[in-house]
């Protein structure tokens, strides 16, 4: 036995028993005694013991009921639960163990027997409990090393995206207007976590690819020669075979890879059409054409935002997600979006 002695709680509808228990049990534990299995769930919450003895006599029906309640109880699911009964016969002692009880006893004269048990079960709840500790203890060790690790990440993408508009002044800040645009959209489409922590962070790279592209090309103040439209291109390309190297939770380089790519194929860099498209390179592209389109470039004006809600709007279904493009479209028109220029 431990030093400090475990909580027990004992039911009986039987006064002899319940006496005959305390005389047996009361060096060894610390007993709690009811005879009704009605206050037997609050007083386990109350008193977390380490173990539960029914032992019962007349209401054998209701104290089986009972201890599937504990076994259901978030608070009391973990408490083991060993039935003491002459009464039961083999269809009431499958009953027991069917409602969660972990052992079952016929005689509670059997005090060594009745002791062994005991401490065999509460050993192993003990041991249970602190395999759960160390888990969790475990979990939050995991949990700080992601966070530290993630930050790391967004600090490097964070000087990535500065590197690519710092050789492509026109388009500053367009990276993070994507991203912002992008996640909002995802938050009301009802994406997962991880989707829209995929798409925040795809968003704020997905021109990292221009980095290999020519700055004549990127600050052409002019309609750009199809040669140079064809080296512009590749851009998605350069940007996902940079992001493979780098260790993500997150699907960036393909998101990146396919934020050009259109749902009737006509797309680039590879042509890929609807179902081979991923959600998250779906969303992107509709914010990547809204903001695209609403800001100034070396070869045009801004169009305005309501030039590019007709032009995603015309084509949603066939070029655009129609969920992404509608749920955009509300938050202009409906939301009073704004892009933070």
């Amino acid at each position: 036995m431990s030093e400090q002695k475990p909580y027990v709680i004992i039911c009986s509808d039987l006064p002899e028993t319940m006496d005959q228990l305390t005389l047996s049990l009361s060096r060894d534990y610390h007993l709690f005694c009811i005879n009704r299995t009605d206050v037997l769930i609050e007083t386990a919450v109350q008193k977390k013991p380490e173990i539960i003895l029914i032992n019962v006599i007349f209401n054998k029906a209701d104290s089986i009921a009972c201890c599937a309640q504990l076994s259901g109880n978030v608070n009391t699911a973990d408490i083991p639960v060993i039935f003491i009964s002459e009464v039961f016969d083999q269809s009431d002692t499958l009953a027991a163990f069917q409602a969660g009880a972990a052992d079952f006893m016929k005689y509670a004269y059997h005090e060594q027997e009745l002791k062994a048990r005991m401490e065999n079960h509460i050993h192993i709840k003990q041991s249970r409990e602190k395999l759960v500790h160390k888990h969790q203890e475990l979990n939050a060790t995991m949990t700080k090393e992601n966070e530290r690790l993630q930050n790391l990440m967004i600090a490097t993408i964070r000087a990535i995206v500065q590197t690519v508009e710092s050789r492509d002044p026109y388009t500053s800040g367009h990276q993070q207007r994507v991203s912002d645009l992008a996640t909002e959209i995802a938050m009301r489409m009802g994406l997962d976590h991880s989707q829209k922590m995929s798409i925040k962070y795809a968003g704020l790279l997905h021109d990292i690819g221009k980095l290999r592209v020519p700055e004549a090309i990127l600050n052409r103040p002019g309609k750009l020669l199809d040669m140079e439209f064809d080296v512009l291109k590749v851009h998605p390309k350069i940007g996902s075979d940079i992001l493979e190297t780098v260790p993500s939770p997150w699907p960036l380089a393909r998101i990146v890879l396919e934020h050009h790519e259109r749902l009737d194929g006509s797309g680039y860099p590879n042509g890929l059409t609807d179902n081979e498209i991923l959600i998250e390179s779906k969303v992107l592209a509709v914010a990547d054409v809204m903001e695209a389109m609403s800001s100034h470039r070396p070869y045009r004006p801004s169009q305005g935002v309501d030039l590019a809600l007709k032009e995603i709007n015309s084509q949603k279904g066939l070029l655009y997600d129609t969920n992404a493009v509608d749920i955009c479209t509300q938050l202009f028109n409906q939301h009073d979006y704004k892009f933070g220029w």
